[in-house]
């Protein structure tokens, strides 16, 4: 009966161990949140010349986007009579 109570004594001890630790990885946790906040905040008033490239970059691809396609094959199969095929045709299983 002493051995079961010491047992148990210890792991109470390795459980209020446990219960810090993890209030302490959370505070940590929250504080680098906060921080990495703050950081972002202030690394954004800053202009790079990279960021402006960057920038630009995605501009003239959202304004010179090409138009859709159409499938020319679908379309010259459809107006030959022929049935259209599956769009797995081709593909094998692995």
């Amino acid at each position: 009966l002493q051995e079961v109570n010491t047992a148990v004594d210890q792991m109470d001890q390795v459980t209020q161990q446990n219960a810090a630790m993890v209030e302490e990885a959370t505070a940590a946790t929250r504080t680098l949140t906060q921080q990495s906040t703050e950081l972002a905040q202030i690394v954004a008033r800053f202009t790079t010349a990279a960021g402006a490239i960057i920038a630009q970059a995605e501009e003239t691809r959202e304004t010179h986007r090409p138009a859709p396609r159409a499938p020319v094959r679908k379309k010259a199969a459809a107006a030959a009579g022929a049935r259209p095929e599956p769009a797995d045709a081709g593909w094998e299983e692995f």
